[in-house]
C-alpha cells in the first residue's frame, strides 16, 4: 500500500509539473498578469517537492522489528539461491554427489568432553562420513578444517553447503563466505552483514529494509551458518584478530572455518573457544588412481596410472596427493597434454607441480576445431590473466571486481577522456539547436565549452557503484547520498537550460522556468533511475547488465523529460523570441518563421528531446560504474594488458576452470595458480609455488585503495 500511494503522488505530481510549466510560459508571453507566472512556479515546485518526498517515503526504511514470517521469507528465498549458486560452482569444479574427491580427514584437535559435534562424528574417514556427521548434529557446531594447499577445503566447503541445502527447507542456512574480503577496522557482524547483501542483494527486498537488518534477524533467529573459507588468505597481521572476531562475535554461535595448517596454528589457534579442528589428509596413490579412472579416459590415462602403481611412494604420487594437483593432471590428460615421459620416469614432485600449474592456461586454451565460440590464444590468455592476478595482489585481494578495474588505470586517462568526449558529444547538440535560430558557429562553440566543463566535473566525481538491480519506480532505495547525487544532477540540467534559453528567449521568466523545469525533471529522472531492491542473488555479468539497463534509462527519461519541456517551449516560441534573433531570421528568410505554432511545438518537443536526451546520458554514463569499466577495458586493450571483450574472456576463463565466482566477484580457482601467475617471469618461465612444501605463501600486500560498497547509492 506505501509503495501505490507513492507511486500515484509521483505521477500525480509529474501530470502537475506538466501543467505549471504550461501555464507559467503562456502567462509570461502574455504578459498581462504577473501573479500567474508566479502562481504557476509555485505550483512547479510544490509539484517537484512533493514527488521528491514520495520517492524518498517509497525507498526508506521501516521503523519496525523484522517479524518471524519476513524472516522465514528471506530465509526460503535465501536457500534456493545459496542452493543454486553452490550448484553451478560444483559443477564447474566436477564435484558430483556419487564422485567426491578421494579425500580422507581425521580430527587433528577435539574440545573437551560433551560437545555436540565431537560426539556426532567419528575420529576419522571419507568426506561423506563428515558432511553427513556435521549435517545430522542438531548442537553447536564448531568446526576448523585444516588442511595442505590443495587439499580440498573450498571444495569440502561446497560440498557441505550443498548437503546443508537439501531440501530447500533445512535450516540453518549455509553462506559460503571467503575471509579474503575482511578488512581491518571491521567487526565480523559488519562484515557479514555487507558480504550477504553484497551477495544476496534480495535480503533488501520488500519492504525495504535498513541494511544489515533482514541479515541480523536472521542470525538471532538461527537460520544462518557461516561458512568462512580461507583464513590462509588473510594478511599475517590480521589473523588473529579475525579469529579473536569469530570468537567472540555472538552471531557465530555455530560455524565452519577453513585454513591452511601452517597458517591456523601460527595464528594461534586458542583464541578460538572450543571448536572441532580436522585435518585433510594426503590423497593416497591408490585412491588417486581410482580417482582418475572414474573420471578419465583410461587409454589416454594408461602411462600415469602404470607409474602412479609402480611407484606408490614416489615423486608422481606425491604430487597428486592433493585434489588440486589431481584436477591439473585429469585437465591435461582431457586436452590431450599427457605428462611428458621423462617426468613419469625422473621428474622431482616439484617438477611434476610446476609443470601441471605452468601449464594449465595454454592447454584450456589451445586451439580446438571442435569447440565453439571465440578461439583465444592460449600465450596471450595467459598473460591477460598473469596481468590480472598482478593487479589482484597489488590491490590486496583476492577477488577480481569488474567496477574496480579502473584502478589499474591513472586518473588522467579518465579525465582526458571525458573532456573529449563531453565536448564531443555536446557540440553538435549546440549545433543543431543555435543552428536553427541562424548562430551555429556560436553553437558549437557553445558546446564545445559546456561540454569540456561539464564533463571535467563529472570526472572528478567518485564513480558509483555498480548496480545490484535494474532501475524500478515501486521498490527503491533512496538514500541522502543519492538525493546529493540528483541535486547535483539537477543544477548541471538548470544551469544548462538557463544558459541556452536565456540566450534564444526574450525576458528573465523564460530562463527561470527552463533552470527549473530542466533542473527538476533532472534531478528527479536520476532518482527514477536509483537501481529497484534485487530479487534475485548478484553474478558480475547480471550487475553489468543492470549497469547497461541503467544508463538506457538515463537517455530516455532525457528523451522524455526534453519532449515535454521542449515542447511548451516551442510552443511560445514565435512570440518570445529574442528581437536581435528575430531580425537577424527575419531578413534571413528563415523557414522557422514560416511555421505554425502546432509546429513550433513538435519541433520544440524533438530539439528538446534531443538536447536532453543527449545531455542527461552522457552524465549518467559519465558517473556510473559503467562508464568507468569502458574506458578501462579499452585503455588496458590498447596497452595489450587485457582483450577487448574482457567479459566474455572471465566467463570462459571460468568455465574452463581458471577462475571461480563468489556472488558477483571472479576469484582464481587456486591461490597456488595466482601466485603462479602473479610472479615475474625467470628464465624461459615463471617460478611455480609448490605445494609439497605445505608452508605458506606471504600475505598479498595492504590494499592501495578502499573498496567500493556496493551499498552506497
Amino acid at each position: 500500500m506505501r509503495h501505490k500511494t507513492a507511486v500515484i503522488v509521483t505521477l500525480v505530481s509529474l501530470v502537475i509539473l506538466v501543467i505549471s510549466v504550461t501555464w507559467g510560459v503562456n502567462a509570461i508571453a502574455d504578459g498581462n498578469d504577473r501573479t500567474e507566472p508566479i502562481l504557476a512556479l509555485a505550483s512547479f515546485v510544490v509539484s517537484a517537492l512533493a514527488m521528491l518526498v514520495s520517492l524518498r517515503q517509497s525507498g526508506g526504511a521501516p521503523t519496525g522489528p523484522v517479524t518471524q514470517e519476513q524472516a522465514e521469507g528471506h530465509a526460503t528465498t535465501l536457500a534456493a539461491e545459496v542452493k543454486a549458486l553452490t550448484a553451478a560452482e560444483a559443477n564447474i569444479r566436477g564435484l558430483v554427489e556419487d564422485q567426491l574427491d578421494p579425500v580422507s580427514w581425521a580430527v587433528h584437535a577435539a574440545p573437551a568432553a560433551g560437545d555436540a559435534l565431537a560426539a556426532a562424528l567419528p575420529e576419522g574417514g571419507d568426506l561423506s562420513r563428515l558432511i553427513d556427521g556435521f549435517a545430522a548434529c542438531s548442537g553447536r557446531r564448531r568446526l576448523v578444517v585444516v588442511g595442505d594447499p590443495g587439499s580440498g577445503k573450498t571444495s569440502l566447503s561446497l560440498l557441505l553447503t550443498l548437503a546443508l541445502t537439501e531440501p530447500v527447507s533445512s535450516r540453518p542456512i549455509p553462506v559460503l563466505l571467503p575471509l579474503s574480503s575482511w578488512e581491518p577496522g571491521t567487526t565480523l557482524r559488519e562484515w557479514i552483514s555487507s558480504r550477504m547483501i553484497e551477495e544476496y542483494p534480495f535480503l533488501l527486498s520488500d519492504p525495504p529494509l535498513r541494511p544489515g537488518r533482514t541479515v541480523e534477524a536472521l542470525f538471532h533467529r538461527e537460520l544462518v551458518l557461516p561458512v568462512l573459507d580461507g583464513l590462509d588468505e588473510i594478511a599475517a597481521e590480521r589473523r588473529e584478530a579475525a579469529l579473536r572476531a569469530i570468537d567472540e562475535d555472538t552471531w557465530t554461535r555455530s560455524y565452519v572455518l577453513t585454513s591452511r595448517t601452517g597458517v591456523f596454528t601460527a595464528a594461534d589457534a586458542r583464541l578460538l573457544h572450543r571448536p572441532l579442528v580436522v585435518r585433510l589428509l594426503p590423497v593416497e596413490a591408490v585412491a588417486a588412481a581410482r580417482f582418475l579412472t572414474e573420471r578419465g579416459d583410461g587409454e589416454r590415462l594408461g602411462p600415469l596410472l602404470t607409474a602412479l602403481s609402480e611407484r606408490p611412494d614416489g615423486p608422481l604420487a606425491a604430487a597428486l596427493s592433493t585434489p588440486f594437483m589431481l584436477f591439473l593432471a585429469l585437465t591435461h590428460y582431457r586436452y590431450g597434454r599427457p605428462l611428458p615421459a621423462a617426468l613419469l620416469a625422473e621428474g622431482t614432485r616439484e617438477e611434476i607441480e610446476h609443470h601441471l600449474i605452468s601449464a594449465l592456461i595454454t592447454t584450456v586454451f589451445a586451439p580446438d576445431p571442435n569447440r565453439r565460440g571465440i578461439a583465444w590464444n592460449p600465450d596471450r590468455a595467459e598473460k591477460w590473466l598473469a596481468f590480472l592476478a598482478a593487479h589482484l595482489r597489488k590491490l590486496g585481494t583476492t577477488e577480481l571486481a569488474w567496477w574496480e578495474m579502473h584502478k589499474a588505470v591513472r586518473r588522467w586517462v579518465f579525465r582526458i577522456q571525458a573532456t573529449v568526449l563531453g565536448a564531443a558529444g555536446c557540440a553538435p547538440l549546440g549545433l543543431l539547436i543555435f543552428g536553427l535560430f541562424g548562430r551555429p558557429w556560436f553553437g558549437l562553440l557553445f558546446g564545445l565549452v559546456v561540454g569540456a566543463v561539464g564533463a571535467t566535473v563529472t570526472s572528478s566525481a567518485r564513480q558509483e557503484p555498480p548496480r545490484q538491480a535494474a532501475p524500478g519506480l515501486l521498490n527503491q532505495r533512496v538514500t541522502a547520498r543519492s538525493l546529493t547525487r540528483s541535486a547535483v544532477f539537477g543544477g548541471i540540467g538548470a544551469v544548462t537550460g538557463a544558459l541556452i534559453v536565456g540566450i534564444l528567449y526574450a525576458g528573465p521568466g523564460y530562463t527561470v522556468f527552463s533552470a527549473v523545469a530542466f533542473g527538476l525533471c533532472f534531478g528527479v529522472a536520476r532518482l527514477i533511475n536509483l537501481p529497484a531492491v534485487p530479487t534475485q542473488a548478484g553474478t558480475p555479468d547480471g550487475f553489468l547488465r543492470n549497469e547497461r539497463i541503467a544508463v538506457l534509462y538515463g537517455w530516455g527519461l532525457g528523451a522524455v523529460s526534453g519532449l515535454l519541456i521542449g515542447g511548451v517551449l516551442g510552443f511560445s516560441m514565435k512570440d518570445a523570441l529574442r528581437g536581435n534573433i528575430r531580425q537577424e531570421l527575419e531578413r534571413q528568410g528563415a523557414w522557422i518563421l514560416t511555421l505554425d505554432t502546432w509546429q513550433h511545438t513538435l519541433l520544440g518537443a524533438g530539439v528538446g528531446a534531443v538536447l536532453a536526451m543527449g545531455g542527461l546520458g552522457m552524465i549518467v554514463q559519465a558517473t556510473s560504474a559503467l562508464g568507468r569499466f569502458t574506458t578501462t577495458r579499452l585503455w588496458l586493450r590498447l596497452d595489450g594488458r587485457t582483450p577487448l571483450r574482457l567479459m566474455t574472456f572471465l566467463r570462459e576463463a571460468y568455465r574452463r576452470g581458471i577462475l571461480r565466482r563468489t556472488g558477483p566477484y571472479y576469484q582464481f580457482r587456486h591461490q597456488l595458480l595466482e601466485e603462479y601467475l602473479s610472479r615475474p617471469r625467470s628464465g624461459p618461465g615463471r617460478t611455480a609455488p609448490s605445494a609439497s612444501s605445505g608452508s605458506d605463501s606471504p600475505a598479498p600486500p595492504e590494499p592501495d585503495g578502499r573498496r567500493t560498497s556496493l551499498q552506497e547509492t
